[in-house]
Parts: structure tokens; sequence; C-alpha cells
């Protein structure tokens, strides 16, 4: 019957989890881009465009602008994977202490 709970709470908290707002803490930790919101990557588009144009009408003259910085994904990095069972996690993660 434990396991059964157990099982009902991880799935409520991955439905949590998973319908957390995009501007949640959550979710920005999980990938910084998306720190920014939808009108945020329009507004930094709007204004590369319009640095640019001003750029062109000037005549192409000193050096190009640059683009608005954006957030960028987390490096992926390897994870590593213990060599332990599941019953073994359970038992550290469930068992009294």
């Amino acid at each position: 019957m434990q396991t059964l709970i157990d099982s009902y709470e991880f799935e409520r908290l991955y439905f949590l989890v998973m319908n957390l707002p995009r501007d949640s803490r959550t979710v920005c930790d999980t990938d910084p881009r998306n720190d920014w919101s939808n009108s945020d990557y329009l507004l930094a588009l709007a204004v590369d465009n319009l640095s640019y144009l001003r750029y062109e009408q000037a005549g192409g003259k000193g050096r190009k602008p640059d683009a608005v910085k954006r957030p960028e994904p987390k490096t992926q990095t390897h994870k590593k994977h213990l060599n332990v069972s599941e019953k073994r996690i359970e038992e550290l993660l469930f068992n009294s202490r």
C-alpha cells in the first residue's frame, strides 16, 4: 500500500511541476531561456532591426550594431549515473533513520 501512495504523490508532483507558470523559479532554473517571455524576444528583435536599419540609413559606415544579448541555454553536462538499484534508493529515501 505504501508504494501506491508514493506513486500517487510522485504523479501529483509531476503534474504540478509540468503545469507551473513559465515565469516560475523552477521553470526558469531548468532553462534560462524561460527568463524571457515571447514579448521580450519580440522586443529584442525589434530593437535589433531598428539599430540595423539606422546603420543602413547612415550608409553602412562605422561598425555594425550588436544584437541584444539573449539568454542562452545551459550547456549540457554529462550526467553521472550511479550503479545503485531502485530498491536501495527507496531504502535510503523512505526508511526511518
